[in-house]
């Protein structure tokens, strides 16, 4: 199975148009990683809730996920604006 690398803390993805599953697996993945304290996600057409990518971080494991904070971001030169969320792990 593959897997995060062991002592991997956090991870950032910006997964704006990648499909569904896939999205679901990079969550699979880094619930999977024990060493794994912080997860940052992008909303997107799937995810319009930060409680929907609780929801499913939750399924997989033994830990419980929250969320600690939402940031506005805006890209640079398109200034297309953007919500993320800082999800951590108890």
């Amino acid at each position: 199975m593959i897997s995060l690398p062991e002592g991997t803390e956090a991870v950032f993805t910006f997964w704006n148009g990648m499909e569904l599953q896939t999205q679901i697996r990079i969550l699979e993945l880094c619930s999977s990683c024990k060493s794994l304290d912080s997860l940052i996600v992008f909303r997107d057409k799937d995810w319009r809730r930060s409680e929907d990518i609780l929801e499913q971080l939750n399924e997989f494991g033994d830990f419980v996920w929250r969320l600690h904070r939402t940031i506005k971001t805006s890209m640079q030169g398109s200034r297309e604006r953007k919500t993320a969320w800082v999800l951590f792990r108890d």
